[in-house]
């Protein structure tokens, strides 16, 4: 980051950037344990072992990316108050869905959203599923099977 921009910063924000810096750099490095792991797995006679250690890592790996785009998602609403990311739709139709259904069907549907996030908004968002969970937090097929079980 340049000095000029970082000197126009206020502490909050910097400190916020930074945490994101080292989260990023933790990733970094599971990432890195996990293709070290893997290394020289067809040269090994019996590479079990190394497979679950290899598997092992990647799920470190995996829970240190989530945990980063987390941060990265709450700091970018923090800089930018009209930040469209995947956490800021979720939130915005998070309370909507709790009111939509009753117990326990509406703490379903809020799981559905935040793995919507996940699945939709992070992994394929240039989809209809992305651009439905945008407009609704939930996927039509989602939406059509929670109203299905409300008339039942």
């Amino acid at each position: 980051m340049s000095d000029r921009l970082v000197g126009d910063l206020d502490q909050h924000t910097r400190d916020k950037l930074e945490a994101v810096e080292n989260r990023l750099a933790a990733a970094n490095s599971e990432i890195a344990a996990a293709v070290e792991q893997s290394t020289g797995l067809l040269a090994a006679e019996h590479p079990e072992f190394q497979l679950r250690n290899t598997h092992d890592e990647l799920l470190d790996a995996y829970r240190e990316l989530v945990q980063t785009i987390d941060l990265v998602e709450r700091a970018l609403g923090e800089v930018d108050d009209h930040a469209e990311t995947p956490k800021q739709i979720t939130s915005d139709h998070s309370e909507r869905i709790g009111e939509t259904y009753d117990e326990p069907l509406s703490f379903l549907a809020i799981q559905l959203l935040q793995a919507n996030r996940r699945k939709w908004l992070h992994g394929k968002p240039e989809t209809n599923g992305a651009q439905a969970v945008e407009r609704h937090g939930l996927t039509e097929n989602q939406r059509r099977w929670l109203n299905d079980v409300v008339d039942e």
